[in-house]
């Protein structure tokens, strides 16, 4: 209720988004459409979602699941000043100690919390986390902060 009258949402399935068109045709053809029971079931759970979005942004409150996105975008930042090497050492964003017991030269794990070394699988996604946190470290250093300073490892300022 919003001035005194009831606010609606009409929300209107679109069986065009799963529709093709063929040359030559005078009619629609419907392709890969769910089930009526599966229909239901995401039409039910989109209701449900949009009510509640509905409903927070008209009482202006937040149900609270994790952090905000201000705070996740300080704590990536913070973590983008981490020197490589120290990456896979310290703790993760929530706090939970990294499950490696050894690390090559560059900081990369090699062995898991048990001292059974990485599988090949697993050492390909922690290379690509590791070249990932090289370049945001790389960035980060290069970025100036609000008072036109650079940034350094560790918190320190550098005057351009």
């Amino acid at each position: 209720v919003k001035a005194g009258h009831r606010q609606g949402v009409l929300v209107v399935p679109q069986a065009s988004l799963v529709a093709k068109l063929e040359r030559g045709d005078r009619n629609l053809k419907y392709y890969q459409q769910s089930s009526k029971a599966e229909a239901e079931r995401l039409y039910r759970g989109f209701a449900r979602g949009l009510r509640k979005v509905a409903a927070e942004l008209i009482s202006g409150e937040k149900e609270r699941q994790g952090p905000s996105f201000e705070e996740l975008q300080a704590i990536r930042a913070a973590r983008a000043l981490v020197d490589p090497k120290e990456y896979f050492k310290l703790p993760d964003e929530d706090g939970k100690p990294q499950p490696y017991s050894a690390w090559d030269d560059r900081g990369v794990p090699t062995h898991d919390a048990d001292g059974a070394a990485i599988p090949k699988s697993g050492l390909k996604r922690l290379e690509k986390l590791y070249a990932a946190q090289v370049k945001k470290f790389q960035k980060a250093k290069e970025k100036p902060d609000a008072g036109g300073e650079k940034q350094q490892p560790g918190g320190e300022k550098e005057n351009p």
